[in-house]
């Protein structure tokens, strides 16, 4: 406890230097060279974006014209208490197609 009271007299006393105009300079100076360097970055990085966005929409199968045909989902089970069929094969069969 006797340690930290005789800390805090001595920060309490001391003061802090000001900084130089020289190192405002230097640190404005990095600064703003960092700013460009940044905007540069932001401006081809938005411009890669716009060729990637582009080049794949122009790639993406021009949708069918017309309507979608309508999907349904037919089901077939035995008749004696909902047994499974034996042979289990699905059909996918388009509307309107022959059977």
């Amino acid at each position: 406890m006797m340690r930290d009271e005789e800390l805090k007299k001595v920060l309490d006393q001391w003061e802090v230097p000001q900084a130089s105009a020289e190192l405002d300079a230097r640190v404005r100076e990095t600064y703003m060279q960092n700013k460009k360097r940044g905007l540069n970055w932001k401006l081809w990085g938005a411009v890669a974006a716009g060729v990637v966005l582009v080049v794949g929409l122009s790639l993406r199968r021009p949708a069918v014209q017309g309507t979608a045909p309508e999907a349904r989902v037919e089901t077939r089970m035995a008749a004696a208490g909902f047994q499974p069929m034996e042979d289990g094969a699905v059909t996918v069969v388009q509307v309107g197609a022959k059977q």
